[in-house]
């Protein structure tokens, strides 16, 4: 069977001054088009990863809520935690303690000095789309766990504590209770006037 190929010169047909064939499938065009559609895909999952500034930025809109100054060092790190799909509550972060022991010997026989250095991880899923999520408040509620308790849930589904992050929470005044018992006392934090 012998097909003769139509050659469609119209200007919306024309790509960069070439012309394609009409009438059969062009398995060219379908491969550059699938390859354009998952480039598109990953610039846009990449352009939905917080910065280092928006996470900054987010951390001091989650201390200036929890109405406290701290001394503590909290980093954050972008981690694959699981496929962040929202139907099935993903994990969106987590948060982690980590604690190194130094300890220096002496030659002259006198007792070791053990220092300690805590710092606080916070673990942002790099698997979600974070223009889907609200930033601001998932840090919010991972601060509430370093700073009062890392199983601390609030029962209150307007609290920043609930047991899932909500664009409509906020720190409530039970939560500062909360806070000013625990934390407070602890040493580490001082509340703002």
């Amino acid at each position: 069977m012998d097909t003769k190929l139509k050659v469609d010169r119209s200007p919306a047909n024309n790509l960069a001054g070439r012309t394609r064939p009409k009438g059969r499938n062009n398995n060219l065009s379908h491969l550059t088009i699938a390859s354009l559609a998952l480039a598109s895909l990953a610039l846009l999952q990449a352009a939905t990863q917080p910065t280092p500034t928006d996470l900054s930025e987010a951390l001091t809109e989650a201390w200036m809520s929890w109405g406290v100054q701290s001394n503590q060092t909290i980093q954050f790190r972008l981690d694959p935690l699981n496929s962040c799909v929202l139907k099935e509550i993903p994990t969106i972060a987590q948060t982690q303690s980590l604690d190194s022991v130094t300890t220096m010997r002496f030659d002259d026989g006198s007792e070791p000095e053990v220092s300690h250095h805590v710092v606080r991880v916070i673990r942002i899923n790099s698997n979600c789309n974070w223009s889907k999520l609200n930033l601001i408040n998932t840090i919010t509620h991972e601060l509430g766990y370093i700073l009062i308790s890392p199983n601390f849930h609030s029962k209150n589904e307007k609290s920043i504590m609930f047991w899932i992050v909500r664009k409509n929470q906020s720190v409530l005044p039970e939560d500062k209770a909360m806070l000013k018992r625990e934390a407070v006392n602890a040493g580490h934090i001082r509340l703002l006037p």
